[in-house]
């Protein structure tokens, strides 16, 4: 028996998923949540082999990850999500998840994405994986974020959402000076000169929702 948690901010989402795995007599559902601190909680105490974690619920998806990282819970993560994004998913998979899947999938391939997690197998739903293979056929040069750092990538997401640059050091509990320093170096790789034209670069990338946490 495989024992899950479903973390979603979604009742209906929830309930949706629980009730399609319950006519799987091989998979149970052993919890639920609905923020990153309950589903913190809940792999701590539940002795659950997998973590079902849509990425956009209070306090953060791949927050909820770096947390159960460190904390060293032994529990497979198995991302489902609406990001049909290549970066959002080596994202997830680079901070700990097992798996990435799109909500977008047919429900009969949940099941079997959890039996390959559960096993340790790494599982990313086809669409994306095209678009990964595609991405690493072409030119470093043709993928325009390949300069930037991760925290350079948290600090142009969080500026495509025109937070100031007050909100972001609060958020990424950086320095004011620190942050001025991310974005003089992004538009610096970027070759970016103005304002404006960083924010029509993010716009173009699709890169706004990449990083939340």
């Amino acid at each position: 028996m495989i024992r899950i948690i479903l973390a979603d901010d979604h009742d209906i989402v929830r309930e949706g998923v629980r009730r399609i795995l319950e006519t799987y007599p091989d998979l149970e559902v052993v919890a639920e949540a609905a923020d990153g601190d309950t589903a913190l909680r809940a792999c701590a105490h539940t002795q659950a082999q997998v973590l079902v974690l849509d990425m956009d619920m209070p306090g953060g998806g791949f927050n909820a990850l770096k947390r159960i990282t460190d904390a060293q819970i032994q529990i497979k993560v198995l991302v489902l999500t609406m990001h049909d994004n290549e970066e959002y998913a080596l994202r997830a998979l680079r901070e700990g998840a097992t798996g990435y899947m799109l909500k977008a999938s047919p429900p009969g391939t949940l099941p079997e994405a959890i039996r390959k997690v559960a096993g340790g197998v790494r599982h990313v739903d086809p669409s994306i994986m095209e678009k990964i293979a595609g991405r690493a056929l072409d030119p470093p040069a043709q993928n325009p974020l390949s300069p930037l750092s991760t925290r350079e990538i948290q600090v142009i997401a969080r500026i495509g959402r025109f937070m100031t640059q007050k909100q972001i050091a609060e958020e990424l509990n950086l320095s004011l000076s620190a942050v001025s320093t991310y974005k003089r170096r992004i538009m610096d790789k970027l070759d970016i000169q103005s304002n404006a034209e960083l924010q029509r670069f993010i716009q173009s990338q699709n890169i706004l929702n990449i990083d939340v946490f």
